[in-house]
């Protein structure tokens, strides 16, 4: 093609576009008097509008129309400004790809036949209180400026909202749907509230909340991924049961275990302090109500970090195979006297008996035992008749082995040394004893068994915790 033939092709489409905007900025600018369409309607005619401006207050209630009774309660009629009758319109209605540009009036209306509101703008207070559709209804890409109500509306077996933004608050209060309603990709902006409302399938897919009631809501089927719904979400106990039966019965586990979660951390908020709210609490931090087993797992470490920190500071561990270097402590023969700092020194690093002003230590008349007391703790140390081996009893029970050497006419008290417990050492020692598999090549001290008796406990009831939860949630019914 020659470069000119181009540039004419490129001119001529370029005239077609604009002639295309034109024609569509014309027709968006055509107006028509809300009076018109009420006249219409009250004729029994048809009404198909597109890309018009629909000018004036659209009130129904303004026109003529046959009426039929309808059976409503008193206080429905008092509080919500409804009526005991409804005008029939027998037209079908489609105002697609239009704009309302005042309040809309549709209250108290049972319309026979279809009405399509595609891509449609409300920009004042839409009003469809009390309407009773019969036929199916679409409010596609509708966008609705303020406040709108459908309080107590029935509506036919197909609705849709797909896509529909919602400025203002939004009611539904009482509001019944027939076979399938939609909501998928729908927005609200304000507060959306369908307290009483009645579903028998809804698609709340991809649908965007700023705040959500459903309390007391009913349904068979909710089409609605949690997260939509987790952090603007006011339910009721009941509803909240029935929304996660219905996650599972769809195989949206995860969504059921996570309205689970927030059903029962609801509900314990609402306690008060009791043995039932400790309980609540304890389940949440252990194990996210059962089906959070990662808690369990943080539990896990938390506890062992715990013991593992007490046995490192403490020293309250010992190898079994120990070395057969020995530790001189202090001289038999020197007790009372210029050696009770080492033996004082001796029992505060190992027996907690360190407070050297307030110790008083006494031996007995046949030279066979040392007693040691202060305030709070007691101990004594027993040589045996051949002094070759000496036993110390603290007042907590505890019993620990000490060597006797005679060196230079002395009798000499030795201890195998210790080497110093490290935080790796302690924290093998601490999972060992947390997972119940035993101590490995390392025991406690004496004084440090009532540790290693509660942490086998708690990992022990740690362990089943975690397995239940890891169950209940990989093992779907």
């Amino acid at each position: 093609m020659e470069p000119r033939n181009a540039i004419l092709w490129t001119l001529l489409v370029v005239l077609v576009v604009l002639a295309m905007s034109a024609g569509v900025q014309a027709e968006e600018i055509r107006e028509v008097p809300a009076s018109k369409i009420l006249e219409q309607i009250q004729a029994g005619e048809d009404v198909c509008l597109e890309n018009v401006r629909i000018t004036g207050e659209f009130n129904m209630s303004k026109i003529e129309l046959e009426t039929v009774p309808i059976a409503r309660e008193a206080w429905k009629i008092r509080n919500y400004g409804l009526e005991d009758e409804l005008k029939i319109v027998e037209s079908e209605i489609e105002i697609t790809n239009s704009v309302f540009e005042n309040n809309v009036d549709f209250s108290n209306t049972q319309f026979k036949k279809i009405l399509n509101f595609y891509n449609s703008s409300f920009l004042g207070i839409s009003d469809f209180r009390g309407v009773c559709f019969d036929d199916d209804v679409s409010f596609v890409s509708a966008r609705f400026w303020y406040y709108v109500s459908f309080i107590s509306t029935s509506f036919g077996d197909y609705v849709s909202f797909a896509g529909a933004s919602f400025g203002g608050d939004a009611y539904f209060w009482g509001a019944s749907f027939g076979d399938y309603v939609s909501f998928a990709g729908a927005s609200f902006g304000g507060n959306a509230s369908f307290v009483y409302t009645k579903f028998n399938k809804v698609f709340f897919l991809n649908t965007a909340f700023t705040n959500v009631s459903f309390y007391d809501v009913d349904f068979k089927t909710m089409n609605v991924d949690w997260a939509s719904f987790s952090d603007v979400l006011v339910f009721d106990g009941p509803t909240y049961i029935k929304l996660i039966k219905n996650f599972r019965e769809m195989e949206q586990f995860k969504d059921a275990d996570d309205a689970y979660y927030q059903y029962r951390r609801l509900s314990q908020a609402n306690k008060e302090w009791s043995f039932s709210k400790l309980g609540d609490v304890f389940m949440w931090l252990s194990c996210g109500y059962g089906v959070k087993p990662q808690y369990t797992t943080i539990l896990a470490v938390i506890v062992i970090l715990i013991f593992t920190i007490i046995y490192w500071f403490g020293n309250g561990i010992r190898r079994l195979k120990e070395s057969d270097e020995m530790e001189y402590l202090f001289s038999w023969d020197d007790v009372p006297g210029k050696d009770n700092e080492g033996l004082i020194r001796y029992l505060g690093s190992n027996f907690g008996i360190d407070q050297a002003e307030n110790v008083e230590i006494l031996k007995s008349d046949d030279d066979k035992t040392i007693y040691i007391h202060n305030d709070d703790e007691s101990a004594k140390i027993m040589i045996d008749e051949k002094e070759e081996k000496a036993t110390l009893k603290t007042s907590d029970r505890e019993t620990h082995h000490l060597k006797v050497k005679k060196e230079n006419g002395e009798l000499n008290i030795y201890e195998k040394s210790n080497e110093d417990v490290s935080f790796c050492d302690a924290f093998y020692f601490s999972v060992v004893t947390f997972t119940t598999v035993g101590y490995g090549d390392w025991y406690p001290k004496d004084r440090y068994r009532k540790f290693v008796m509660i942490e086998g406990l708690v990992g022990w009831l740690t362990l089943a915790l975690f397995l239940v939860t890891l169950a209940n949630v990989m093992i779907r019914p």
